[in-house]
């Protein structure tokens, strides 16, 4: 053990956070695998409206949504969207951010963590703020490693490689007003502020199918450091050969990677012998994530903590000029450092106290491997390897989308996916929706969906192969989609009258909205209790009235065209989901400010026509 600390601790949501008197201008995240509950948190953070959790309320949900549709992206690999384990109706509407990456990951894979995010200041100046690193976009807990550098007006560093970084990512994220060819004008001109104890030599962004090599070995190496949950012989037999017989050399890995290179002939591990060490293997497996079954998924998995495990992914160098650090998202494989795997890649130099944290790491959180545990053999599971394969070939070229016949959608494949395996069981439901078996020699299965306010473009597939299963979400686009009229619709579902008009409220005074509705992935709908004669005596804590209005409007008129464009999207939904029979508070509220709001508009927002033409 070691008295040295640790490197520090950073939350991956803060990155995205913005800070006070900012606002997100726009967002992409590129990652290899997604959770789409995640997804919903990373919606709250950009809008700084999460909380100590990494929660927030229904409204606070409908606000970030609001502000970020159109500006917010996650790209994705195709196939690996993680299934939630529990039904939460606006999580349909995370196909409004998604977009996947088809690669084939029998050849190669979408695999770059990335968050680049760009923000406005009060003064009306552009910020940027880019994370690189292990992380995926997931409920992870594993030791991971990220590097976070901010743009400055003065001074700072000019850093190869970020502005073509934006280009890649900015053409597959698809932001209508920020393309790649903008974003990298824009990152050509920014200049960086970097973390204590390092300096950026250059960041590498490599697309999917590009070629690549590994850096050259530092000369008069000392020390080599590498750590990653996944190896592959040839790779990890390279690097063994940097340095001479004086080299301390340390592999930091899980059991079953170090296990399976240890039995190859070639001996790949020999040059590491006095320097193996290994954590846990990660949860969240890269190369397959076991779920629940459709019949049997527990309620709250969502929920379930994760084990600290590894998977941080660095190479570290001491050697004659200094000390060199590769971090990001490439795992110890020829894949990822040669190609044709999409990765990002900073190569730095660091100080002695960022080799003090990794000292205090490799002391406090690895163990030393001996010869018995890699003596031990697992047997090899032939059922797990064929579904896993044959995931992979449905994930790249089945090429899922819906289509309506006679009103009701179908999802449609290129093939029948039962002629990859006769043993094969393939079930299938809309996100939220109920299973349907996909029946042998189609090509095409009627999903059941309850209206346009429950469409969406994500779909769940599940299959089993004798004891193994597997299930995942992609996108299926939807021919003829109207999203628009669909977020209306859920979003009237979602949220109930009363915390819609506090919604309006809080936006009207500037205000924080109450409980707003309960937590954004709570039970639909939550009880409010009122008189027994109908009535609520606290109708004015969530109701907006006339005189907010016109107080808004004098304060900033501009506030009051956002909280127009709401209720002229939202109200008339709104008020179609309010179902009760008897005149309730909801039912007259909404209903005064049906009454009263045309003349609002009408007298406080004469260009509101204009403005509706454009």
């Amino acid at each position: 053990m070691t008295d040295d600390q640790h490197w520090g601790s950073f939350p991956f949501l803060r990155v995205l956070r913005p800070e006070p008197g900012e606002s997100v201008e726009g967002a992409i995240i590129a990652t290899y695998s997604v959770d789409l509950v995640v997804v919903a948190a990373a919606l709250l953070a950009l809008v700084e409206l999460d909380d100590d959790r990494g929660s927030g309320s229904k409204v606070d949900f409908a606000n970030a949504f609001d502000r970020l549709h159109g500006r917010f992206s996650v790209v994705c690999q195709r196939g690996r969207t993680i299934s939630p384990g529990r039904n939460v109706l606006v999580l349909k509407l995370m196909d409004r951010f998604l977009k996947e990456v088809d690669a084939d990951e029998r050849q190669y894979a979408w695999h770059p963590k990335v968050a680049l995010v760009w923000l406005r200041d009060q003064a009306g100046a552009l910020r940027w703020r880019l994370w690189l690193g292990s992380r995926n976009l997931t409920k992870s807990t594993a030791w991971e490693l990220g590097l976070t550098l901010t743009s400055v007006e003065k001074g700072g560093q000019s850093i190869p490689g970020i502005a073509r970084l934006g280009e890649v990512v900015g053409e597959k994220a698809g932001l209508a007003e920020w393309d790649g060819t903008r974003l990298r004008r824009e990152l050509e001109r920014v200049r960086w502020a970097v973390p204590r104890g390092i300096a950026v030599k250059d960041i590498h962004f490599f697309d999917v199918g590009e070629t690549h090599t590994l850096p050259a070995e530092p000369a008069g190496l000392k020390r080599l450091v590498v750590v990653s949950p996944y190896l592959d012989g040839a790779f990890i037999g390279s690097l063994g050969r940097w340095g001479d017989v004086n080299c301390e050399r340390i592999l930091v890995s899980t059991l079953p990677e170090l296990m399976k290179l240890s039995q190859q002939k070639s001996a790949p591990l020999s040059n590491f012998a006095l320097g193996l060490r290994y954590l846990d293997a990660p949860c969240e497996i890269e190369a397959d994530l076991d779920v629940a079954s459709p019949a049997d998924t527990p309620p709250g998995t969502d929920e379930e903590p994760e084990s600290r495990a590894l998977h941080a992914k660095l190479i570290y160098a001491e050697h004659r000029g200094g000390r060199t650090l590769w971090v990001g998202s490439a795992n110890a494989t020829g894949r990822a450092w040669s190609g044709p795997n999409s990765e990002v890649i900073a190569c730095l130099s660091a100080d002695a106290d960022v080799a003090k944290g990794l000292n205090a790491f490799l002391n406090a959180e690895t163990s030393i491997v001996d010869a018995e545990l890699l003596a031990a053999v697992e047997a090899q599971d032939c059922e797990q390897e064929r579904l896993d394969t044959i995931r992979c070939e449905l994930a790249a070229t089945w090429n899922l989308k819906q289509e309506r016949r006679s009103g009701e959608l179908w999802l449609c494949g290129d093939y029948d996916p039962h002629v990859l395996a006769d043993d094969l069981q393939v079930r299938v439901a809309a996100l939220g929706g109920p299973w349907v078996d996909w029946p042998a020699k189609s090509a095409a299965e009627h999903l059941h969906c309850a209206g346009l306010a429950h469409e969406t473009e994500l779909v769940v597939v599940f299959l089993r192969i004798g004891t193994r299963e597997t299930q995942w979400v992609q996108l299926a686009r939807i021919t003829g989609f109207q999203p628009a009229e669909r977020d209306r619709k859920l979003l009237a579902q979602y949220l109930d009258a009363r915390t819609f008009l506090a919604w309006i409220r809080s936006l009207l005074d500037q205000s924080i909205c109450g409980e707003g509705g309960g937590d954004w992935d709570g039970d639909q709908r939550t009880p409010h209790p009122v008189r027994r004669n109908g009535s609520d005596p606290d109708v004015a804590a969530w109701a907006p009235s006339l005189e907010q209005a016109l107080k808004a409007w004098l304060r900033d008129p501009d506030q009051l065209r956002q909280v127009d464009d709401l209720i002229t999207r939202y109200l008339d939904s709104i008020h179609q989901a309010q179902i009760s029979e008897t005149p309730d508070p909801e039912s007259r509220a909404l209903g005064e400010i049906r009454r009263v709001w045309p003349v609002v508009r009408r007298e406080l927002i004469p260009d509101r026509t204009e403005r509706s033409r454009r």
